[in-house]
């Protein structure tokens, strides 16, 4: 069992007065710091780096408080640890931010205790029902783009080194889709027919959905792979090995930190995909006091 008044104790020390006691009830404490010692436990036993917290941003002021409480907390567990093990590599603490629009207030508070900030892409076309690459590394048409988000982070953090873009080992298939958005000849930015529906599809189950990878096409602006016939209603967007390696050369140009791959198992028997990331050298030849430089025009 957690000691409650230990924890405080401790916390009071840190921060030279106590306003846990006025919060927060014993119960709610417990939890909060047994959920913490779950979390250095884990990372003990099976000898990992560190943690990433994939809880949505809160949305009320007692929640976000709560959450940075939490993060701060935790940074302050795994530094004891550290310690008292003798480690000499910090444990990394990363978050995950949603659109720069829901985040902006929040990511300087996140950014004292996490190493990366995991971010999530803007969403004006509403995907259930419009069709769109997930994500797309550039759009003119809109500000759902890996570009637009990182330069919009970069220039508000100052701290591109600390910025983690998502990379996903899958596609998404739509079965009924109808005309053009943006332009009459653009095949992947479609209206979803109002039957319609989408499912994942993770990248080694291609074939087995019936979808021939050699037949993609190539959307330049996007720097996406899609499969579509002019007269089909189905869609399929997805990544494939060069829309990754274009990913990649473009955290190295642009300075980010670094990426995250949501659903490493999705992968093939071969590691197609992970081969893909780890093809683009992200950590030579940087300058270290050139980590933070912003490549974006702010």
């Amino acid at each position: 069992m957690i000691s409650v008044e230990k924890e405080i104790r401790a916390i009071s020390k840190r921060h030279s007065r106590n306003l846990l006691i006025k919060k927060y009830t014993t119960g709610f404490l417990i939890g909060f710091f047994e959920r913490i010692r779950s979390i250095t436990n884990f990372i003990l036993e099976q000898q990992l780096d560190g943690v990433h917290l994939n809880k949505k941003t809160p949305k009320s002021p007692q929640e976000k408080e709560n959450y940075i409480f939490f993060i701060r907390e935790l940074r302050y567990k795994l530094e004891k640890l550290e310690k008292d093990s003798l480690r000499k590599i910090p444990y990394i603490v990363s978050v995950m931010v949603p659109p720069f629009s829901k985040s902006r207030l929040i990511i300087h508070e996140f950014l004292k205790y996490v190493d990366f900030l995991e971010l999530e892409i803007e969403d004006p076309f509403q995907l259930h029902e419009i069709t769109s690459p997930i994500p797309p590394l550039y759009s003119k048409s809109s500000n759902r783009s890996i570009d637009w988000t990182m330069n919009a982070f970069s220039c508000e953090t100052g701290n591109p080194s600390k910025l983690n873009i998502i990379i996903p080992f899958r596609g998404i298939h739509w079965s009924q889709t109808s005309k053009a958005v943006i332009t009459e000849h653009d095949e992947i930015y479609r209206i979803v027919a109002k039957h319609g529906g989408s499912y994942e599809v993770p990248w080694k189950n291609i074939e087995i959905f019936g979808l021939n990878k050699t037949s993609a096409k190539w959307h330049s602006e996007s720097m996406t792979p899609y499969i579509s016939e002019p007269k089909n209603p189905e869609l399929f967007l997805f990544e494939n090995e060069r829309s990754v390696v274009e990913k990649m050369k473009y955290v190295k140009d642009k300075n980010i930190g670094g990426v995250i791959i949501d659903k490493l198992d999705y992968d093939d028997d071969w590691n197609t995909l992970l081969n893909a990331v780890s093809s683009v050298e992200l950590c030579g030849g940087e300058q270290k006091s050139d980590k933070d430089k912003v490549m974006y025009n702010c």
